[in-house]
């Protein structure tokens, strides 16, 4: 995935990662995530026509 266009670095060891799937249920983990993309734009995916917006 990638965030304004720039890897969407996952930090922490609390994520489950696998080709379709990303979870954690750490809440300190999901409020981080939160606030990295809050700032940002939108979210594609790498090689990927689809685009989540995050502007209002």
């Amino acid at each position: 995935m990638l965030l304004d266009g720039e890897p969407l670095a996952l930090s922490g060891d609390k994520w489950r990662i696998s080709p379709w799937l990303l979870v954690t249920d750490d809440t300190a983990t999901i409020t981080a995530f939160l606030q990295m993309i809050q700032e940002g734009r939108a979210i594609t995916l790498r090689d990927g026509n689809q685009t989540i917006s995050l502007s209002a």
